[in-house]
């Protein structure tokens, strides 16, 4: 029975870091998903923008940051047909800590028809 004795210290340490990281590793990933459903709207807003010819991705951006900074890599570009505009909007992602040490590049896209 002695040897036995304090066994059960480490089992919890053990329990408490392993909720710990998964606690973590869904935080992470949740803010991932929401950033990218963000840069999925803006994408498809500012294709419907130039889509409709009443600006440009950037003039739509402007106004839809309300003033903030963003640092945002944006890509426009039209299809063949000449009636679809893509816009790829990517951001860099740094989630910070021990966890993760490099930015995390999320990317999303967007296309509209003008007729």
């Amino acid at each position: 029975m002695r040897s036995e004795r304090g066994s059960i210290t480490p089992l919890a340490l053990g329990a408490t870091l392993f909720t710990t990281l998964v606690i973590l590793a869904i935080s992470l990933g949740s803010s991932m998903f929401v950033v990218q459903k963000r840069l999925t709207t803006l994408a498809e807003g500012a294709a419907l923008a130039v889509a409709a010819d009443q600006m440009t991705v950037n003039e739509f951006l402007a106004l839809a940051r309300n003033g903030e900074n963003y640092r945002l890599e944006v890509a426009q570009e039209k299809a063949e047909d000449g009636l679809t505009v893509q816009v790829s909007i990517c951001t860099s992602l740094a989630l910070g800590g021990w966890f993760v040490s490099q930015p995390i590049k999320v990317c999303a896209n967007g296309a509209a028809r003008s007729e």
